[in-house]
C-alpha cells in the first residue's frame, strides 16, 4: 500500500496549534511538528490505516484524529496517550511502510 497525499475540502491533513507553535499533520500516521523549524516532534501511533484528517482543540490540549480505519482517536497533547478511541477496531492491519521508531516523548 502507498500512502496517498490527497486533501478533500472536508478533510484537514495538517493543523495549527491554537498557540501557532506545533503543527499537526495526518497520512500514514500523526505527526506533530514544531512550526518554527519545520522538525518533526512526536508520531501518535494507533491508527491501522490512513489519517485523513487531524484538529487541535481550542485550548490545544487535545488533538482528534480520523482514519480510513473508520476511528476517532482524541489525543491528550502532553502526553501522546489516546483519551478516547470510537469506531470500529476491526482492521488488524497496519499500513505498510508507515512504521517509525519516533515516539512521543
Amino acid at each position: 500500500m502507498r500512502c496517498r497525499s490527497i486533501t478533500l475540502a472536508t478533510d484537514r491533513l495538517l493543523d495549527v496549534s491554537p498557540d501557532g507553535s506545533l503543527l499537526a499533520s495526518g497520512g500514514c500516521d500523526v505527526r506533530v511538528w514544531s512550526a518554527a523549524t519545520g522538525e518533526s516532534l512526536y508520531v501518535l501511533h494507533g491508527h491501522t490505516e490512513f489519517v485523513k484528517a487531524c484538529r487541535w482543540s481550542p485550548d490545544g490540549s487535545r488533538l482528534a484524529s480520523i482514519g480510513d480505519d473508520q476511528t476517532v482517536r482524541i489525543w491528550a497533547a502532553a502526553s501522546g496517550e489516546v483519551e478516547q478511541r470510537s469506531g470500529s477496531t476491526r482492521h488488524p492491519r497496519t499500513a505498510a511502510g508507515c512504521r517509525t521508531r519516533e515516539r512521543w516523548p
